[in-house]
This record gives C-alpha cells, structure tokens and sequence, in this order.
C-alpha cells in the first residue's frame, strides 16, 4: 500500500515538474520571437537610415533657407511625411500608453509581489518589446516618407523643431524640446545571445540641439554679402546665443518674422499631426550598439 502511495507520489511530482519544464520551455521560445521580432525590425530601419543619410547628408549638414523662411513646397513635403506617418504612430502610441511609465505606475508594479507580480512583469515585458518593434516599424515608415519627399533628416528635423518647439512651444514635457522617455529598457542578458534594447537617453537632446545650433551657423555662413545687415546681425546673435547655452531652443524668445509666415498656413495640419506622448522619439535615430543590441539615439 504504502509503495502504491509512493509511486502515484512520483508520478505526480514527475507530472508538475515536465509541467514546469514545459512552461519554461515556452516563455523561452516566445522570449526569442519577440526578441527576433524586436532586432528584426531594427535591422531594417538602421539600414534605411544609413540609404537616406547616403541620398542626403548627415542631419547637420542641412542648410536652412538664407532669408530664414522655408518654401512653401518644402512645408507640403514635411507634412506629407507627417500624414504618411499617421498610422504608425498611432500604433505607437498606444502601445507605450500600455507601459508604466509615471513614478505612481512603477511604485504600484514594484508593491506587487509572487506570481501577481510575475505574470505583470511579463505581462509589461511583452508590451515593452510590443513597443520596441513598433519604434522599427515606425523608423522604417518615417525613412520611406523622407525618401518618396526627397528629404533628408537634417531638414525634416529642422522643420520639425522650428514649428513645434520654436513656434508652437510644443513637447511632452511641457516646455520647448525634447525631454528623455521613461519607458522600460532591456538590459544585458535577454534572449536571442544577450540582445539589449535601450531607448532614448538625456544625450539624444544634446545632440538634436548640436545639430540645430549648426544648421544656423550654415545659415549664417551662406548668407550672401547684400543681405538685410538686421537679419544677419539677429541670426549671428541667435547662434551665440545657443553656444552660450547648450539647452536653448532656436529662436525661443522670438521667432523670425518670415519663419512664422511660412508656418502660419499649416498650423492645423502640424497640430493634426502631432503627439506629445511620441515627441521624444520623433526626431530620434535607430543606432546598431554591437551584435544584437539596438538604440533609439
């Protein structure tokens, strides 16, 4: 009786373990899908990157317009990019809506505990890798409108701070510019050979603003000897200015007169077109860090 009782004891514990194993077993292939799936889209959108920079130049490079207007033309293929955009970001957007970003969401996972809190940890993690391929997807999209618009990132980041930042005094943290995600991030050690996933850091506003500050000393260079002696005084001011101060937004006290002309007619499509949950990765570019790992810098 009693060796009857013992091996229905085996059998069960042998049942509950190949359970156990069988479970794992899973959460490790549906870790290398997502995974794959993450790097994959990546891999896409560093090479469509590197194409558009070959076609354009680097961001930097960009030379605004020498009176300090933008074309009427150059405005409708920035906003054909925008509108091409639409459902990508859409996605996007409601995908990191899913994730604990505020203090309080994060204070409310790190309370939970035993397997409330492993099923909400994986539960997040799978939305967080949901999230990163979203950012491949939406790199990807944002490159083949730049390409069909025949425009590089330099000017379609230039456009793209003068009407939202310098114009609109628009972004998600209330104020001019970007301010840094805080989203989760994966870290050495993940599936598919330790790939690592790193969103948007505090250097990402250093260099954005770098690259402003040197569009307007490319303005300043290429005005031509006649120019109006005010505008070339206000654009040299302007440019010492955010050498001055590294955290300055262009023109953030009072924009150029022929800027906001070019601006005023499409300010209900730049709103349309406009999320500030997504601000900080708008102008932000997919980087390869090492084999496997990625970075939205």
């Amino acid at each position: 009786m009693a060796g009857k009782k013992a091996s229905v004891w085996l059998w069960g514990c042998g049942a509950g373990c190949g359970l156990l194993v069988l479970l794992l077993v899973v959460m490790g292939a549906a870790a290398g899908f997502y995974f794959k799936r993450l790097t994959s889209g990546f891999d896409q959108a560093v090479k469509d990157a590197s194409s558009l920079e070959q076609r354009h130049g680097a961001p930097e490079t960009f030379t605004p317009s020498a009176d300090g207007s933008i074309p009427a033309e150059r405005m409708e293929a920035f906003l054909s990019v925008r509108e091409a955009m639409g459902p990508v970001r859409v996605t996007l957007a409601e995908a990191f809506r899913k994730l604990p970003s505020t203090p309080a969401q994060i204070q409310d996972l790190e309370k939970k505990s035993g397997l409330d809190k492993f099923w909400t940890i994986l539960s997040v993690g799978r939305v967080a890798v949901d999230f990163g391929s979203g950012m491949g997807e939406f790199f990807r999209a944002r490159s083949q409108a730049l390409l069909d618009a025949e425009m590089g990132m330099g000017e379609y980041g230039y456009i793209y701070a003068m009407a939202y930042w310098s114009w609109l005094g628009r972004s998600s943290s209330g104020g001019p510019g970007p301010s840094p995600a805080t989203v989760p991030s994966f870290g050495e050690g993940g599936a598919e050979g330790g790939a690592e996933f790193h969103l948007l850091g505090a250097g990402v506003q250093a260099r954005l603003r770098g690259q402003l500050l040197q569009m307007l000393r490319n303005q300043l260079a290429a005005l031509p000897d006649g120019a109006d002696p005010e505008w070339r005084d206000s654009l040299a001011a302007e440019v010492a200015a955010l050498e001055e101060d590294p955290s300055r937004i262009p023109w953030s006290g009072a924009i150029p007169g022929p800027l906001a002309a070019s601006l005023e007619p499409y300010r209900e499509r730049l709103l349309r077109t406009y999320d500030p949950r997504l601000d900080p990765f708008e102008l932000a570019s997919p980087r390869q860090r090492h084999a496997g790992g990625y970075s939205a810098e």
